[in-house]
């Protein structure tokens, strides 16, 4: 099953594992059932899903492709046995840092370069920086968002937030509390009113900070930073209305249960909720292990925990380890590329199904670029990065794709059995 689901797989290992998956959800549905958000939509509020890939920014993309040529990545890659080892994940962690802020690669204290960022070329690119940097009259330093293609998006979500009066409040999830500290400042920088809740803060003070960021009274809240980690599952967060899941995890259900912080009983506003990919990168390759597990995991519920990790190792051949390390710089995204969907053609957008299924990808609309999106902060977001002050200064980034799916409220005629589509205000609408 796991084999029919991977990337290379033959047309032959694929229908093999459906006819074996098929075999074991018999078995399994007659002593599991499974609950899905179905009952949500009853009674909750529309929510739109956007899966945001933005191209990485030049400086991004100079030091992906010399951390793919350096030492640290070549002595991972001619490792004759090679596999998902301890060594290989902090690699690959250190390119998941990257896509999400260039600096953080450097140690705390921007005192030297992690290793495999070492180089001269590196090196003179954070100098370049930090010269500039040093003649600012400012008591901290900048947060360069224009070196993030991500980072970017996000500041320019935010901005178009704040410009439209809305009231609407922002959500944002990492799984690394570094890239956190980027978001906290960011938000001191421009003055932006924030909450954070992470692994530091104690059990006690966490109800009550979760409290005043959702008072409708609380005409000051705006942002709440949120690690997976320590606040993904179990929290209430209906005083916002869009999330940004900034970073993906391995597991998917790691992700899903943080995406659900917001679309939750109590909320009474639409829900936006982005996924952020950094175009043809590891972010792109994490997702789609995820497309890969969560496809075998619709039909079985499988039990999680302390073998996740060994699970993961022992699934990915040499081939798929090798591949995380490779970078796509000509596709506008590669999971649509992987699926192999043929629905957008040549078409700038192209509506969801009438029957759009929340866990298959190919019934979502496809959109390129934030073309036909029906979501005017993501595509005023979009616009404002290709006219900014990034882009002048040779920075800049771009969304290179999006994929969208709207779920409605269940209508009364449906007996509110389940989710219900509406293609002519989808997500291309």
């Amino acid at each position: 099953i796991l084999r029919g689901r991977e990337p290379t797989a033959t047309a032959e290992e694929r229908k093999r594992g459906e006819e074996c998956l098929i075999k074991v959800s018999e078995v399994t549905e007659q002593f599991i059932l499974r609950r899905t958000n179905r009952l949500n939509a009853r009674f909750l509020p529309m929510k739109q899903l956007f899966n945001v890939f933005v191209v990485p920014t030049a400086f991004q993309r100079r030091l992906y492709l010399a951390f793919l040529r350096s030492k640290e990545a070549r002595k991972v890659l001619e490792d004759q046995n090679l596999k998902m080892s301890r060594t290989v994940l902090g690699t690959i962690k250190k390119l998941q840092s990257l896509v999400n802020h260039p600096f953080l690669v450097r140690t705390p204290g921007h005192q030297k370069l992690e290793a495999g960022f070492d180089d001269d070329e590196t090196r003179a690119m954070f100098a370049e920086v930090d010269g500039k940097d040093a003649g600012l009259r400012t008591a901290q330093r900048p947060v360069h968002e224009e070196l993030s293609g991500k980072l970017l998006l996000v500041y320019n979500i935010l901005c178009t937030i704040k410009a439209s009066g809305s009231g609407d409040r922002v959500v944002i999830i990492s799984n690394w509390t570094q890239t956190l500290d980027y978001f906290e400042r960011m938000c001191e920088q421009y003055r932006w009113p924030v909450h954070r809740l992470d692994g530091t803060m104690a059990i006690n003070k966490r109800t009550k900070l979760v409290n005043d960021f959702n008072r409708p009274e609380n005409l000051k809240a705006f942002v709440f930073l949120l690690s997976s980690k320590a606040g993904g599952c179990g929290l209430n967060l209906i005083g916002a209305n869009r999330l940004v899941m900034y970073d993906p995890d391995w597991n998917p259900a790691n992700d899903r249960q943080a995406m659900a912080r917001i679309w939750r009983d109590g909320q009474k506003k639409a829900c936006y909720i982005y996924r952020l990919f950094t175009t043809g990168t590891i972010d792109e390759k994490v997702y789609q292990r995820q497309i890969c597990k969560d496809g075998l995991s619709t039909m079985l519920v499988t039990e999680t925990g302390e073998g996740e990790g060994q699970e993961m190792r022992e699934s990915l051949s040499s081939e798929l380890v090798k591949d995380l390390f490779t970078f796509d710089e000509e596709t506008a995204c590669a999971t649509h590329d992987m699926l192999g969907c043929t629905r957008l053609s040549g078409n700038p957008f192209i509506l969801q199904e009438s029957e759009v299924v929340e866990d298959d990808l190919c019934t979502w609309a496809h959109h390129r670029g934030t073309q036909g999106v029906d979501d005017r902060v993501l595509t005023e977001a979009g616009r404002r990065m290709l006219g900014g002050d990034a882009a002048a200064a040779g920075h800049g980034s771009a969304v290179s794709f999006t994929m969208g799916c709207r779920v409605d409220r269940a209508a009364p005629e449906d007996g509110g059995e389940g989710e219900k589509a509406a293609p002519s205000k989808g997500s291309a609408g």
